[in-house]
């Protein structure tokens, strides 16, 4: 036998009654994003939350072919999601993170996230070059 009970039937039609979700809009567009990421040889896994997804590029370390992949992902995603990217740069303890930045119309925010550099330390080859002559 097939069918809905009574009870069934009636939960149905009051969620069929209900409000929208009203992030409908973002479940679709993290759904598109893991789509394209998924599609495309080279784009990392999505971290996805509410407000945001972020696509970490963290494995290269020659910085011209990092900032090259940047931009290609920039492009796919951008022409994908019919977005345009702003560019950032976000400093937390002591990295400074170069991120791409797009807002959908759902407000889910899309960061690519570029290579880390370490702006204080003795890691800091780029800001310290006498550091650097020494080691």
């Amino acid at each position: 036998m097939q069918g809905c009970t009574p009870v069934e039937l009636d939960i149905r039609q009051k969620a069929a009654e209900a409000a929208p979700d009203p992030d409908a809009a973002r479940y679709d567009d993290v759904q598109r994003v893991q789509d394209i990421a998924k599609a495309t040889p080279g784009i990392p896994f999505p971290y996805t939350s509410r407000e945001r997804a972020a696509l970490f590029f963290a494995s290269i370390t020659d910085p011209a072919e990092a900032d090259e992949m940047l931009q290609s992902a920039a492009v796919i995603f951008g022409y994908a999601l019919r977005a345009d990217f702003e560019s950032r740069r976000d400093e937390s303890h002591g990295v400074r993170h170069d991120i791409l930045t797009a807002t959908l119309p759902s407000g889910l925010k899309v960061d690519l996230v570029g290579r880390a550099q370490y702006i204080g330390g003795q890691d800091a080859q780029q800001d310290a070059p006498e550091l650097a002559a020494a080691a």
